[in-house]
């Protein structure tokens, strides 16, 4: 593989892929193409989607009438919808934000030569190749999870057709898992990346050290009693301040111009992000709700199977992206924040005034700008945000139990057997959600 000298060749898979499933970014020698074959490309990619949905779902039924519950197929063609209905939107949103995407990557190539001039290394190969094993992961996996569903769901007499509409009913989740890998590029791998070489760049700066600490070289300093003031040390541990100072003045610059390009980044895809979570969090809910139901069917084990496994396939699938996408934002976000500790150990009296006022205008400017992905401004994507979509998923599990089972309680007034498992399944979820 040839070298990769720009931003704009290290990002080649993103933009390919993208490209591939509608949501591309156009650029042709670095101008944009008339906006006419923008929105010519965004129309063809929507009515595909909506004409392949239209298509797959009445055949999708048919393939499930003879291998599921009518439960579980109610279920199916709810999720299918909401899918449909989200694979449109995120098209759209897509070409709304490319103005906005443009503006990261031109940011991002200033900001690649800025660190370059204070011996930065740009490591666009690392970048190349976090996305190829991204795409490549979780392509792998959602073929894997189609071809569940097609084993569970196989009809011998058109086992080519099967496999066909398997795949194309997780076509949704590879635009979603698209825009999942992109949005996690630029969180985990660049900005972590770039915070994590600023920091390794601060790091080298300190030459406090086990044998001697903070606290022993102020001491070892010597006192002008004329002055009244400390001047050098006894044993010549000066530094270069005025060279170490103008690194802190760069690496301060560099990491104010990472927070401006992480919030541009997060502007462009905060709709797909709002979007992706809230169908996410809907979803999980409604299938923990259906494994629930289905676990007091009277099924024999191969039906069961055949109805649980897709079931928690898709429960596993969309609990991970909630909890990777805010993880990355969580790590990212501590690792820029790591800057202020760092140069708090830098702050000590044997630096230059100079060098220390650099580290108290840092040390403000972190104060004044912390890196916060939220969506939309919605909440913060965070671990603490995915403690509450746990605590949520509870709560509403909990009142859809309440509100199926005293409808069935109607329907069966004589049932005390039904009457004790409801009773006893409240108590247990009411005593989870205390917890």
């Amino acid at each position: 593989m040839s070298e990769l000298k720009t931003i704009r060749q290290a990002i080649r898979p993103l933009l390919m892929v993208n490209f591939l499933f509608g949501m591309g970014v156009f650029e042709f020698r670095k101008k944009q193409p008339p906006k006419i074959i923008e929105y010519a490309y965004t129309l063809f990619y929507l009515v595909l989607y909506i004409s392949v949905s239209k298509f797959s779902l009445p055949f999708c039924n048919i393939l499930l009438l003879s291998h599921t519950v009518e439960l579980n197929r109610g279920v199916f063609n709810e999720i299918f919808y909401i899918n449909a209905v989200l694979m449109s939107a995120l098209v759209v949103t897509s070409r709304i934000t490319a103005k906005t995407l443009r503006k990261v990557i031109v940011l991002v190539e200033s900001c690649d030569q800025t660190m370059e001039n204070i011996g930065l290394p740009k490591r666009y190969h690392s970048l190349f190749l976090y996305q190829i094993r991204g795409y490549g992961i979780c392509g792998l996996f959602i073929v894997l999870i189609a071809l569940e569903f097609f084993y569970w769901h196989l009809t011998e007499s058109m086992i080519f057709f099967s496999l066909v509409l398997a795949l194309l009913s997780h076509a949704p989740l590879l635009l979603i898992t698209t825009c999942d890998v992109s949005f996690c590029f630029w969180v985990n791998k660049y900005l972590k990346l770039k915070f994590h070489q600023l920091n390794q760049l601060l790091h080298g700066m300190l030459t406090t050290t086990s044998d001697s600490p903070q606290h022993k070289r102020v001491l070892e300093m010597q006192y002008d009693s004329e002055n009244k003031k400390f001047t050098s040390f006894r044993n010549h541990h000066v530094r270069g301040s005025n060279a170490n100072a103008n690194t802190m003045r760069a690496v301060k610059q560099i990491h104010l111009e990472l927070i401006k390009i992480a919030r541009t980044m997060n502007a462009a895809y905060g709709i797909q992000i709002l979007l992706m979570v809230t169908v996410s969090f809907i979803i999980i809910t409604s299938l923990f709700y259906l494994f629930y139901r289905i676990l007091w069917l009277d099924l024999n084990t191969t039906d069961f199977l055949r109805t649980t496994m897709p079931t928690c396939c898709w429960i596993f699938t969309y609990t991970l992206k909630i909890f990777y996408i805010n993880h990355v934002c969580a790590k990212t976000s501590a690792e820029a924040a790591n800057a202020g500790d760092i140069i708090c150990e830098l702050y000590e009296p044997s630096t230059s005034r100079e060098f220390r006022a650099e580290i108290r205008d840092f040390t403000l400017q972190l104060i004044q700008n912390p890196l916060v992905f939220t969506a939309c401004g919605f909440f913060d994507m965070d671990h603490a945000f995915i403690q509450g979509v746990v605590g949520s998923i509870t709560t509403y599990l909990v009142i859809l139990i309440q509100v199926g089972d005293m409808t069935k309680q109607q329907q069966f007034p004589n049932s005390t057997v039904f009457g004790e498992h409801f009773n006893q399944t409240v108590s247990t979820l009411q005593v989870d959600t205390s917890t």
